[in-house]
């Protein structure tokens, strides 16, 4: 029992870490699109002299284990959300999705720059059911 056990968790974890890579696929195409904009930026006038702005669609999560799930033997629904940050400030946070590990979310957001020197971070986070 204990074999099937440890099987079970490595099958868990292999999943866990095609998931990672894949996230950090988008995160790569991400940090692209960021870069092809820096590109084109005036200093003082935004993109073509325009204030620019970042626009982003959070679409979905998926499989999602959250650390808190991992205290547990049994794992507990999610109540998955995404908090968005610029410059440590939250500007805007998703609606709660109801106990899944892969919510669905389609909210668009627009991320007003100031600089390429802001900071944006999207934090998923869970709700205590």
């Amino acid at each position: 029992e204990a074999t099937s056990m440890i099987v079970s968790l490595e099958n868990e974890l292999a999943k866990l870490i095609a998931k990672k890579r894949e996230n950090e696929q988008s995160l790569e195409s991400v940090r692209e699109s960021l870069q092809r904009l820096a590109a084109t930026w005036r200093p003082g006038g935004g993109v073509e002299s325009r204030q620019a702005a970042l626009a982003v669609t959070m679409v979905s999560g998926q499989d999602l284990v959250l650390p808190r799930d991992l205290q547990s033997d049994t794992l507990p629904p999610s109540f998955p959300s995404v908090n968005i940050k610029l410059n440590g400030k939250t500007i805007k946070k998703t609606s709660i999705a109801r106990a899944t590990s892969n919510p669905v979310w389609e909210e668009k957001v627009v991320i007003p720059a100031k600089s390429l020197d802001d900071e944006v971070m999207f934090r998923v986070c869970r709700l205590d059911a």
